[in-house]
């Protein structure tokens, strides 16, 4: 993982630019300038993750992971022929792509993980939050079989599904954010949510703003 994308988010939250630690805030709909986001988020949320406790990345995982890296697209500046203004944020789910449109028919390309095909939607969002080492609480929706204590992953854990940051949208009980399974990027296994490689939700976090326009594609 790169250091410096890192580095720049720490730096926009001593600046009051982003919100650290807890869970994420659904109930805003409306746009909003840029604001810090405060307070501890309702829990449980229903975030996005396969069904099941995601187990921490190990030596072997690590491997996959680095082998899962090699094939898929790095994350690129790359030509863009859509309809979709600069400043928005665009899905293709049938290629587990992630655009960030720039001017001058450009756009910042990034693999992905999706839902799921039972799991999948589409549709226009908005980003209502941005989230740097969010706190996450399994839901009850991703705990079949599971009737012991909900897993709860605070700020920073290792573990968390979350990773390093999270982009909460408008609509629904989804985001876009890191993951600690890297080996899933690039698949369709998620319950409805947008995992990206940490230092790709980074370097993206960088990029928008509350408000931000996100259009979901088959």
């Amino acid at each position: 993982m790169r250091i410096e994308p890192l580095r720049r988010l720490w730096m926009a939250v001593s600046a009051g630019r982003l919100a650290t630690g807890g869970a994420a805030d659904f109930g805003s709909r409306q746009r909003q300038p840029p604001r810090r986001i405060s307070g501890r988020f309702p829990a449980p949320a229903t975030w996005c993750v396969e069904r099941r406790r995601d187990p921490p990345c190990g030596a072997a995982q690590a491997e996959h992971a680095r082998q899962e890296h090699r094939r898929l697209p790095r994350r690129a500046r790359s030509p863009y022929k859509g309809a979709e203004e600069p400043g928005t944020i665009v899905i293709a789910q049938s290629r587990q792509t992630l655009y960030f449109v720039e001017p001058d028919g450009k756009a910042m390309r990034y693999a992905v993980a999706v839902g799921a095909a039972q799991n999948q939607w589409t549709g226009v969002s908005s980003v209502t939050a941005v989230h740097l080492q969010p706190g996450w609480t399994a839901p009850e929706s991703l705990r079949r079989g599971n009737t012991g204590p909900a897993p709860v992953y605070p700020s920073g854990s290792p573990d968390n599904p979350m990773g390093i940051g999270a982009l909460t949208l408008s609509g629904g009980d989804y985001a876009i954010h890191g993951t600690n399974r890297p080996d899933s990027i690039g698949r369709a296994v998620s319950g409805g949510c947008f995992r990206m490689f940490n230092e790709d939700i980074a370097d993206l976090m960088r990029r928008v703003r509350v408000g931000t326009r996100v259009v979901v594609q088959s």
